[in-house]
């Protein structure tokens, strides 16, 4: 048989003597349990039949002294009940026979009852005719059989009650039987099985240990040893001397494995050699590699030097050149102004004046905005009002309004028209109100190179002290328009339609300088984008305490394929010399610094720039 099969065969026959006492125990529990439950049973039984032998008396005592005092009854019905209520105590008494027929108390209840019995019947049938002392006395003769009665009945249940302990104390013992017969059989369950355990125990872990002992010597290089076979051959014989074919075959491998590491060793010593030359040819390369991208970092540093540079001279070249051509229409009109301005000027009346005064204060003040669609819709109205009038040079007079931002014909006009020097004095406004509009082009230019320098230095780390005021951005890009479409640039020769969206309510606090920095940068770029002609939609917007600005163009759109780099420094998709690829770059670090963010969509024929920034109150230093 083999090791195994004992193996199986013995804990078989464990766990089959273990069953067997476990079914045995439970077969002893079971009939314990229904012997309990069938006292328990009894003595309800027993207490309940009891209960109502006491409960008849009652009914019979309550019903005879109701047919004898209270007259509620016949003496035929009250015999009639009587007598009910003494077959339902005799079915009482039989149930207590049945359950305990050797119990003395329950006879003596019984001959009492019967005794009370006939003395109820005596006393119901002459008590109705007997004197009132006769019917007295036997009355109280009759309760007091009905008080040894009782008597009875309280000593049946106490019999009853002996009768249940007495049961169960032959159950407790019974139980204590069971118990001391299971807690020896499961002892000798136990003890055959430990002898099982170690008889199994002692015929396999003993080869186990040798193995495991071999196993420890060969893992620390002995070799030498080998497994004890036991007899008769079983599976841990097999197991040895599968172990022992190993250890010859791992010797076997040993030795071979030796012979390749001495082998392998001297390749090893060999290669180590040729890779110290290599070492120090790749050390050799390396350094003139370093000096290679010494070279090349350097070159690409002057290359972004030189972008640099570029992106300076075109961002001043372009406030230059506004400067410039601006400083042009300066002299042109003043050559043309001055030396008539004493003569004009004399000639005026006091509505003249006024008039000439609140014409060029207007263009002054910066409330005028110029766009073209609007400024041309203006001329067709006043042309028509003007045509209307009876005025020979409408169409003249009708541009001059228009370029001054009326949108109807000024009340003093009409005046000016009948005396003939409408024309005259509107061209020497519309002059007067040029040379104005020049300055501020001077001036906004001056103030677009300053931020350009500043903006310079910022990125570069050498921004100036800034001042936190209450900014109207609505304001500021109001005036970055003015300055984008009016300074005389390559913007200022397209056709460019201006649309204003939302409300006013767009007051942030921050740097007034730089947030318009980020103005200008987002008007130069949707301008660009348009080439000749366009429509730029602007809009502001309060909500949820934030402040929206759009910036909308209808150009070509932003190609997919630089959108993602569309922020990075110095990258642009404008010419050589046209731009620096510091804008985006700025006008994000701007709008971060000021606790806002900055946004694109883009399609083809549209591009909309969102700048999201927290809201603020106006106050008395809220600036452009």
């Amino acid at each position: 048989m083999k090791f195994r099969d004992r193996l199986l065969l013995g804990f078989g026959l464990v766990i089959l003597i273990l069953a067997s006492l476990v079914a045995a125990d439970l077969y002893l529990m079971r009939r314990a349990s229904e012997n309990l439950r069938s006292i328990a049973e009894h003595k309800i039984d027993a207490r309940e039949a009891v209960e109502e032998s006491a409960r008849i008396i009652l009914r019979m005592r309550a019903d005879i002294l109701d047919a004898l005092f209270v007259g509620g009854r016949t003496e035929a019905e009250a015999a009639a009940e009587l007598e009910a209520n003494a077959r339902a105590f005799h079915r009482a008494m039989d149930e207590l026979e049945v359950i305990s027929p050797d119990e003395p108390s329950f006879r003596n209840l019984r001959f009492a009852f019967n005794s009370y019995y006939v003395f109820a019947g005596t006393l119901l049938s002459e008590g109705a005719g007997a004197p009132r002392a006769a019917s007295i006395d036997a009355t109280r003769k009759f309760k007091e059989n009905q008080t040894f009665l009782m008597t009875l009945v309280e000593g049946a249940l106490g019999a009853v009650e002996r009768d249940f302990l007495l049961s169960l104390r032959g159950l407790d013992e019974e139980l204590r039987t069971i118990v001391g017969g299971s807690i020896v059989a499961t002892v000798a369950a136990v003890l055959s099985a430990v002898l099982v355990a170690l008889y199994l125990a002692n015929r396999l872990t003993r080869p186990i240990e040798d193995l495991t002992s071999l196993a420890r010597k060969v893992a620390a290089g002995d070799f030498g040893g080998r497994a004890w076979v036991p007899r008769p051959h079983g599976e841990v014989a097999i197991l040895s001397s599968a172990f022992n074919a190993m250890l010859d075959e791992i010797q076997r491998y040993a030795d071979g494995m030796e012979a390749k590491v001495r082998m392998r060793t001297e390749e090893y010593e060999r290669t180590n050699e040729n890779l110290a030359a290599v070492n120090a040819r790749l050390e050799a390369a390396f350094a003139d590699l370093k000096a290679t991208q010494d070279r090349l970092n350097l070159e690409g540093r002057l290359a972004s030097l030189g972008r640099l540079i570029a992106g300076i001279a075109h961002e001043l070249n372009t406030p230059l050149g506004a400067i410039a051509s601006s400083n042009r229409a300066i002299a042109m009109e003043l050559a043309v102004v001055l030396p008539d301005f004493p003569e004009i000027l004399a000639d005026m009346d006091a509505d003249e004046s006024a008039f000439y005064r609140g014409c060029v204060l207007r263009t002054l003040d910066g409330s005028v905005l110029h766009d073209a669609r609007r400024e041309r819709a203006r001329r067709r109205s006043l042309g028509a009002d003007l045509r209307a009038a009876g005025c020979a040079e409408s169409g003249r007079i009708a541009e001059i309004l228009a370029e001054l931002g009326f949108d109807a014909i000024p009340p003093a006009l009409p005046a000016f028209l009948a005396s003939g020097r409408a024309l005259p004095l509107l061209e020497f406004i519309a002059r007067s109100a040029a040379i104005g509009r020049s300055c501020g082009i001077v001036e906004l230019g001056v103030m677009k190179a300053t931020r350009a320098v500043k903006a310079l230095g910022t990125y570069i780390g050498r921004g100036g002290d800034s001042e936190s005021v209450v900014v109207d951005v609505r304001a500021q890009l109001a005036a970055a328009v003015e300055a984008s479409i009016g300074t005389g640039d390559r913007t200022s020769r397209r056709d460019i339609a201006v649309e204003w969206n939302g409300d006013g309510s767009a007051l942030v606090r921050g740097d007034a300088g730089e947030l318009a920095r980020v103005w200008s940068i987002l008007l130069s770029n949707a301008l660009y984008a348009m080439a000749d002609a366009g429509l730029l939609r602007l809009a502001t917007y309060l909500e949820r305490e934030r402040v929206i600005v759009i910036v909308e163009d209808d150009g070509a759109g932003i190609p997919p394929e630089v959108r993602g780099r569309l922020f990075e420094p110095f990258f642009t998709t404008k010419p050589e010399g046209e731009g620096l690829g510091l804008g985006l770059h700025m006008a994000r670090a701007i709008v971060g610094r000021h606790g806002g963010s900055i946004a694109f969509e883009s399609r083809p024929g549209r591009t909309a720039f969102t700048v999201n920034l927290p809201a603020a109150e106006r106050t008395d230093n809220t600036r452009i």
